[in-house]
């Protein structure tokens, strides 16, 4: 399992949750995720999305059955 504190060290402020799922080859939802009050440009990609600031209790469970 991982947490924000790790993705904070490798990429800032946070990511968005697309490439939190593809880095780290989860399947959170939205509803998994704390974001940013308004869309940052994304450190990963590039692109203009909202970006995770944190995970709700559901998302831990998830990242923690996925290793």
């Amino acid at each position: 399992m991982f947490s924000m504190k790790t993705i904070q060290r490798k990429y800032g402020d946070g990511i968005c949750r697309r490439c939190l799922n593809q880095q780290y080859h989860t399947r959170l939802i939205p509803e998994d995720c704390h974001y940013f009050i308004y869309p940052h440009v994304c450190p990963c990609c590039g692109r203009m999305n909202n970006i995770v600031v944190g995970i709700r209790l559901k998302g831990h469970l998830k990242m923690l059955l996925r290793g």
